[in-house]
């Protein structure tokens, strides 16, 4: 199941994903079944007889009785790599995301990463089972709760997994600077060839063209449509962004977006969500976290203080 998800992760966030039987990711699947098939050819009494046996130590059979104990402790350290391959490529995807939409909701991928929350919640309990008394690991409770946890678990995976498409990004944008200091950001754009004046040149025509076309209003605008706007390139406009304004293609666009609701605020008294999508959020909770993060307080919170102002 995990690398299989992990699989899953990787083709909605990358092309041309190999999940074909020779794949490597399948090692796990292979070796685990190798170290149980030995066990599975034992007469079906001596299974039985094992099964039945109380927890004190027995006399084993070699591998035939020791494989499944390894298969076990293999599923666990599988199990645990992938999370953390699974947690590394959202995160990379995340950045990506941050790079290329003005807006990510339901192309971040959160719902994966509560289902890893859910996956690591399974694996601890299956190891924490491992090492306590068969009387209270084999109790019909125990078994029933496990089940229906990873009945629930595979179920919802199923249901969003349907409605999930690939998040397709015309270019892959490799400045990945969110939070490195400005220094080393000029540092990696320093062979570019793009002054300390073109940037500024380049940074007042970019937003010249985002708040004269309101540009930052369109809730689908991208980094392609903001590349054909400005006749700029893609990879010019993410160094001017990142370098001149020291922030991504995400929190600038959102930044002048905030902006826009500010005025909107003082002018009129609409309602926040339909401040919010005004100016060019898709919800209210992507509207206030965005708030919250260029301006330390949320939206309720900053027009109480309007009014006090008043």
């Amino acid at each position: 199941m995990a690398p299989s998800f992990y699989l899953y992760v990787k083709s909605l966030t990358q092309k041309n994903v190999d999940i074909r039987w020779r794949n490597t990711h399948w090692l796990s699947i292979i070796v685990g079944t190798l170290l149980c098939l030995p066990y599975y050819f034992l007469d079906p009494s001596i299974k039985v007889e094992r099964l039945n046996i109380a927890t004190d130590p027995v006399t084993h059979l070699g591998i035939f009785t020791f494989g499944p104990e390894f298969a076990l402790i293999l599923l666990l350290l599988v199990v645990i790599t992938y999370i953390i391959l699974m947690l590394k490529l959202l995160n990379e995807n995340l950045i990506n995301l941050k790079s290329y939409f003005s807006n990510i909701e339901n192309k971040d991928l959160s719902w994966i990463r509560w289902s890893v929350v859910l996956l690591v919640c399974s694996a601890s309990l299956s190891a924490v089972l491992l090492f306590m008394p068969s009387s209270i690991a084999d109790s019909w409770e125990i078994r029933i709760f496990n089940l229906l946890f990873e009945l629930s678990w595979l179920v919802l995976i199923g249901a969003m997994a349907v409605d999930q498409k690939p998040i397709q990004m015309t270019t892959k944008n490799k400045n990945k600077l969110k939070g490195v200091p400005s220094n080393v950001q000029k540092k990696k754009y320093a062979r570019s060839g793009v002054n300390d004046n073109d940037l500024e040149r380049l940074g007042l025509k970019i937003e010249t063209c985002i708040t004269l076309n309101k540009l930052h209003l369109d809730p689908d605008l991208t980094l392609r449509k903001l590349s054909i706007e400005t006749g700029i390139s893609e990879t010019l406009i993410s160094q001017v962004l990142n370098t001149f304004f020291c922030l991504g293609f995400y929190d600038f666009i959102n930044k002048l977006r905030i902006d826009y609701a500010i005025e909107l605020m003082k002018k009129s008294d609409d309602t926040l969500l339909i401040i919010a999508m005004d100016s060019g959020f898709n919800s209210r909770s992507t509207f206030n976290l965005a708030f919250k993060k260029h301006k330390s307080e949320t939206p309720s919170q900053f027009r109480r203080t309007l009014k006090q102002l008043r």
